[in-house]
């Protein structure tokens, strides 16, 4: 069974345009699984009495997978622009 959406949201500004074109393609939403597995993987990696370097390397990967999350946001608010 496929959903389709009753109206398609296509925006008329060309830059808008663009960055719905980009977040609506299926790269982008292959490239944004990968980076959720990902990011699962590195969050069960912790455990107890992790070393210093493992530590650092946790949370500078933590810290990546958020900014690259919050790009995807931001991404998104741009081509959906919330009315």
């Amino acid at each position: 069974m496929k959903a389709q959406p009753l109206r398609l949201y296509i925006p008329r500004n060309s830059y808008q345009h663009k960055v719905w074109y980009m977040v609506n393609s299926t790269g982008f939403e292959y490239i944004m699984f990968v980076l959720i597995l990902l990011n699962t993987i590195t969050l069960a990696m912790q455990h107890h009495g992790q070393s210093d370097p493992f530590n650092f390397a946790m949370d500078l990967l933590n810290m990546v997978f958020t900014g690259l999350f919050t790009i995807e946001m931001l991404l998104k608010v741009i081509a959906f622009k919330p009315r």
